[in-house]
């Protein structure tokens, strides 16, 4: 593995002639890793390329269920179980569930008597 052969190049400082010795060893296995390290990343590189273009885009008027709790007074985790249950009207892409703006206020904006019948109303799951 890469960080252990980094690992493997640390060496304790001294002054002798033996020391001296090992640093052309050791320049050759930091280029090597160095080297490891680029392909590596050309690697990851050529994958998210092949990527693009191929993600949904979010539609309009939906943001991310996180954001949704700057907007109404409501934990992330209560945001996220209206979603689940199709209280309001949300997607989940990529792990990440997107509500829809205006559906979200308008839940939020119901009683609590209100909210509570709506979701007892929900299909069990």
């Amino acid at each position: 593995m890469l960080s252990q052969r980094l690992t493997d190049t640390r060496a304790e400082p001294t002054n002798s002639a033996a020391a001296v010795e090992q640093i052309p060893a050791w320049g050759e296995r930091l280029i090597a890793a160095v080297f490891e390290i680029r392909q590596v990343l050309e690697e990851t590189v050529a994958e998210l390329e092949s990527l693009r273009g191929k993600a949904k885009p979010i539609p309009k008027g939906f943001i991310t269920a996180k954001a949704a709790t700057g907007i109404v007074s409501f934990e992330y985790e209560m945001i996220r179980l209206w979603a689940r249950n199709g209280v309001i009207k949300a997607e989940k892409r990529g792990g990440r569930w997107w509500v829809h703006r205006k559906s979200l206020e308008a839940f939020a904006a119901l009683t609590p008597a209100e909210r509570g019948a709506r979701m007892r109303a929900m299909p069990a799951e």
